[in-house]
């Protein structure tokens, strides 16, 4: 009787931690499927950010652009970093995000008071400008560098950059034809 007492009682307690092993390979990786999800997402806006850098740099006229009150989208970034937060790993990569990203906000409005002047980034003229110019490479750099930590996370990218301009130059058509509707 004993015998069998301390087999069962035996058989209970590697049930117990045997569960206990799967509930926690299981919750990480939830983890894991919920960080590479949220990156992914940051990915696309990071991307569609460093395009938008890239149309700057290269627009002899950025004012016949689409940049009238935003340059770099935040939304997404917003929306997940409280999380990530809680979920990367390593601390070093989620301060490169709030770098990034504190970066733009700050930049935005002398970009758009670039604009506004009517000056171009494809050819400053006076010292703020070429500041900017200066910026905006760093800011794309560090994109790119976002970027690639972020791949190490998720693998494959949802999008790439010819997708991101194959949408910007769309945007652009779509852009003009409506400008003829209104002329």
């Amino acid at each position: 009787m004993n015998s069998v007492l301390n087999v069962l009682l035996t058989a209970g307690v590697l049930s117990v931690i045997l569960n206990a092993i799967i509930t926690s390979v299981l919750a990480r990786n939830a983890r894991k499927k919920e960080l590479q999800g949220l990156l992914r997402m940051l990915y696309v806006e990071i991307e569609v950010n460093r395009g938008q850098v890239e149309l700057l740099l290269s627009a002899k006229n950025p004012k016949a652009g689409p940049w009238t009150n935003t340059i770099y989208e935040g939304d997404t970034w917003k929306e997940v970093r409280s999380r990530l937060s809680h979920l990367m790993p390593d601390a070093d990569h989620f301060n490169q995000l709030v770098a990034y990203y504190t970066r733009n906000n700050a930049q935005e409005e002398a970009i758009l008071s670039v604009i506004e002047r009517g000056a171009s980034f494809y050819s400053p003229g006076d010292a703020q400008v070429k500041l900017m110019a200066n910026l905006l490479r760093e800011q794309e750099g560090l994109a790119v560098d976002i970027l690639e930590m972020i791949k190490g996370y998720i693998g494959d990218p949802p999008v790439d950059r010819e997708s991101v301009e194959k949408a910007h130059q769309e945007m652009e058509r779509l852009q003009r034809e409506l400008d003829a509707e209104k002329g």
